[in-house]
């Protein structure tokens, strides 16, 4: 399974990609919304999981951006 964790907080999404890993997952971390688009193209994610509270936008609108491009559940 390949996922994308994007979120501002990168104490978490070290915490959260390292158990992930740990379990067999691929994980690609992201911190940049604007940048996930071209990430998900990239890596190809089974799933992206997303922070709701991003700075200069919000969990809804990245979701609209990652249906976009992927049909993967987020």
């Amino acid at each position: 399974m390949r996922v994308i964790l994007l979120d501002d907080d990168p104490t978490f999404v070290d915490l959260a990609g390292r158990f992930l890993e740990r379990r067999g997952v691929e994980v690609e971390t992201a911190d940049d919304w604007r940048k996930l688009p071209d990430q998900i193209e990239a890596f190809e994610p089974d799933v992206v999981a997303i922070d709701v509270n991003l700075p200069g936008t919000s969990g809804p609108s990245v979701a609209q951006l990652v249906r976009a491009v992927c049909d993967c559940p987020i």
